[in-house]
């Protein structure tokens, strides 16, 4: 299956199908990461918990932090960044290795291939929606109650989604012909944590530095994912970091579309 440029009526009755069956896919591969454990798909989010706990004892009570502006508990502001950040790392590192991992599934002739790289990001989904149920909670219990805003989480979910099935197409077509690109994956992936705004704050720098920050992808989302769930003006992004997004966005889904599209036939004879 080759990824289609255009989207007509025509072309998306035709994808329903083969999105239904990426759904599954991602079902499955969710079902099997926890088939044989004790907790099962609890673990999915017992995981990221146990994390979020560590960086915030590591940061309210070791490298102290001042609170936001806001005023809103540091802990709040850094379990949603981490939200997103999780969702980052899994749909990536799942995507780099989707081909490979499936090698089985890209030697049948009637398989759709394309489907492979998507698969890890809507698993990825899957845990991250569990995740944003249990920030909610946490959210309640501490005096913030759903509002308005909350729908914006809609907006920046499905930009998520964008930017992280572009790379997870290039990676993944790139990954079947250089094995170590899923070993620098994971130095990228450190370095890019620590210039994103999840365990800091952007008022922490100067404004010259906040510029330059803002040219981050993930500053967008990230605080707009604050902007949504969490009160105060100061977490909103700013234009520059959404014009830079979208730009990468687009950027990244026509690259990993063509890049995908061509090398796929070869896919097979490197496996």
């Amino acid at each position: 299956m080759t990824i289609p440029v255009s989207l007509t009526p025509a072309c998306l009755a035709s994808l329903r199908p083969v999105a239904q069956l990426a759904w599954r896919l991602a079902t499955l591969q969710l079902r099997d990461r926890y088939v044989s454990t004790m907790f099962g798909g609890l673990w999915a989010v017992l995981q990221p918990a146990a994390l979020i706990a560590v960086y915030w004892f590591v940061f309210s009570y070791g490298l102290r932090l001042p609170t936001p502006a806001s005023g809103v508990p540091f802990f709040l502001v850094l379990i949603v960044g981490l939200s997103v950040w999780f969702f980052v790392s899994d749909a990536l590192t799942g995507g780099s290795n989707a081909i490979i991992s499936n090698s089985y599934m890209v030697k049948k002739i009637a398989f759709p291939v394309a489907i492979l790289p998507i698969v890890p990001v809507l698993t990825g989904l899957m845990i991250h929606g569990a995740m944003l149920g249990l920030i909610a909670v946490i959210l309640v219990l501490n005096g913030f109650w759903p509002d308005w805003s909350w729908l914006l989480l809609g907006y920046y979910g499905v930009a998520l989604i964008c930017f992280l099935t572009g790379w997870s197409l290039l990676l993944s077509a790139l990954s079947v012909f250089q094995r170590d690109l899923a070993q620098m994956l994971g130095i990228l992936l450190q370095i890019w944590f620590w210039l994103t705004p999840i365990v800091w704050s952007p008022d922490l720098f100067p404004a010259s530095v906040g510029r330059w920050l803002g040219l981050n992808p993930l500053y967008y989302i990230v605080m707009g994912y604050r902007q949504a769930l969490l009160p105060g003006s100061e977490f909103a992004p700013d234009l520059l970091s959404g014009v830079v997004f979208w730009a990468a966005t687009a950027g990244l889904l026509a690259l990993g579309v063509k890049v995908f599209n061509g090398l796929r036939t070869e896919f097979a004879d490197f496996l």
